[in-house]
Formats: C-alpha cells, sequence, structure tokens
C-alpha cells in the first residue's frame, strides 16, 4: 500500500515546495514595493522638511518595525516553511488547492489520501479499497501537479516595485543629494542638523589690488537657490547698499582708494567672507 501512495506523496512535496518557493518570489517583490516606498516617502520628506531630532528618531524606529514585520512575513516564515520547519500546509490543504486547479482530479486526490490514512489505520481493510486507491493512482499519476503554480504570474506584482525603483533611480541620477542628504539625517536621527542657508555670497577676490587714489569696483556673486533683494557692502564700520547688475551678481564702486581696507558683503543674516582690498603705492 505504501508504494501505492508514496509516489503521491513525492508529487504534493514537489508542489508544497514549489508553492512556497513562489511565495518568496511574490514576497521578495512586494516587501521591497513596501519598503522602499516608506524609504522613499520618508527621506524625501526629511530633505524637504527638515524634521526635528523627535520625529527623525520615530521615523527611523517606525522603519526598523516596518521592515521587520514585512521580512519576517513575506520572507523569512515562507524560507523557513520551505527547508521544512514548523507548520506548513498538509497534504490535505494541498489536495483541495490542486483539486481547484485540476478540473479532471477534483476531490478525488483528497479522497485518495483520505483512503490511504484509513488502510494505515485498519492494515485489514478490504482488497476493494485497495484497488480503489490504485485505480485512482492511474487517474492522478499522470497531472503535474508543480504546473499548479507559475511563476510567471508574480509579474502583475511588478505594477508595485517598479513605479519605486524608477522614482528612486530618477532622483539617484538626477538629484542624487535628496537620497544621500535625506537618508543621512535619517540614520544619524540623534545628530543635530543645522538648515543650510539659502544662499551664499562670494566676494570676487581674483583681483584685490588697486592703484593708489583710483577707483575700484566691487563683485560679489550670489549662489544658491534663493537670489536676495537687496545686498550691502561692508567698508570698515560702514554699509553701502551694492547695485544689482543682474540676478546673481552685485556690485559697488569704492571711490579714491589710498589706504588698505577690509570689507565684506551682507543680506539679512547671510554674510560673506572677509577680504582685504589692498592699495598699491
Amino acid at each position: 500500500m505504501e508504494k501505492l501512495v508514496s509516489d503521491i506523496i513525492l508529487k504534493i512535496e514537489g508542489f508544497i515546495k514549489k508553492y512556497y518557493t513562489n511565495s518568496i518570489i511574490k514576497g521578495l517583490i512586494l516587501a521591497f514595493s513596501i519598503s522602499g516606498l516608506y524609504y522613499l516617502i520618508i527621506v524625501l520628506a526629511e530633505y524637504f522638511g527638515h524634521f526635528t531630532v523627535a520625529i527623525r528618531t520615530l521615523a527611523f524606529y517606525t522603519g526598523i518595525i516596518l521592515f521587520s514585520i514585512v521580512w519576517i512575513y513575506y520572507i523569512i516564515i515562507p524560507l523557513i516553511k520551505l527547508i521544512g520547519i514548523g507548520k506548513r500546509i498538509s497534504y490535505k490543504q494541498a489536495s483541495v488547492i490542486l483539486g481547484t486547479h485540476f478540473p479532471e482530479i477534483g476531490d478525488k486526490l483528497q479522497n485518495t489520501l483520505e483512503l490511504a490514512e484509513l488502510i494505515k489505520h485498519n492494515p485489514d481493510a478490504s482488497d476493494l479499497i485497495l484497488a480503489s486507491i490504485a485505480q485512482r493512482k492511474m487517474l492522478i499519476s499522470p497531472i503535474p501537479f508543480r504546473n499548479a503554480v507559475q511563476y510567471r504570474k508574480n509579474v502583475t506584482y511588478l505594477k508595485y516595485l517598479l513605479p519605486v525603483a524608477a522614482v528612486f533611480v530618477v532622483l539617484l541620477i538626477l538629484w542624487p543629494s535628496i537620497i544621500s542628504e535625506g537618508t543621512q539625517r535619517i540614520v544619524r536621527h540623534s545628530q543635530e542638523f543645522v538648515l543650510p542657508p539659502p544662499f551664499s555670497l562670494n566676494i570676487d577676490s581674483d583681483t584685490l589690488l588697486v592703484k593708489k587714489g583710483t577707483d575700484f569696483n566691487v563683485k560679489v556673486q550670489v549662489e544658491g537657490n534663493v537670489v536676495p533683494a537687496e545686498v550691502y557692502i561692508h567698508i570698515g564700520s560702514n554699509r553701502y547698499v551694492m547695485k544689482k547688475d543682474n540676478p546673481r551678481e552685485f556690485s559697488y564702486v569704492i571711490r579714491n582708494l589710498n589706504n588698505n581696507i577690509l570689507i565684506h558683503a551682507s543680506s539679512g543674516d547671510i554674510i560673506s567672507g572677509t577680504v582685504e582690498l589692498k592699495v598699491l603705492p
């Protein structure tokens, strides 16, 4: 009797292994989709929002918990079941799935397993039951159980992963600072980060030499995402409004220079470095 059922059991085992392998493939796609989506949302929000330490810490540990749950549920558990540890689907549960997928089997596979279990506990069962099992085996044996699981069906789940991956790649190519800076601030969630200034002021220092008694045109370049409305030049303790030559350049003419002077530019709280203008004899 064991020979009658062993071949069927081996085929069911093959189906169960493919069933859990398929679950892992599906799980990988969904796990990367969920984890990737959360990662992008948090990194983008942090990059533009500049969260406090408390919010970044909450986001970091929420991510750790979410990633752990997702990867344990979708990957670790099916993997453990694939290698035969823990509770797996039973042969009877597998027979129901196979019966649904292969109409020609119907409930024949499940009935065969039930008959085999009956004989196992009642060795003196009639030859009629054994004959019934043998007949059912002939009908069931040609059926490719493993075909009940189709790996290619997991392609449908790529609709969740591909948009996330596409956004990540685009940001990595076109705006990599979002990924690098946002990730750094989330990972170092307990560290304070100073909000970078919207722009910087740089005095053109290519030529800071002028002949005594002549004029000198100071030029200041603006770098950053914001353009200030006004920029001031500081000469000693005095401050003067600079002329706006274009959105990114301001200038001021210092008249009749006779002595070396220190100058710097400012706009609101933004201050440039101090440079020395040297007068030649």
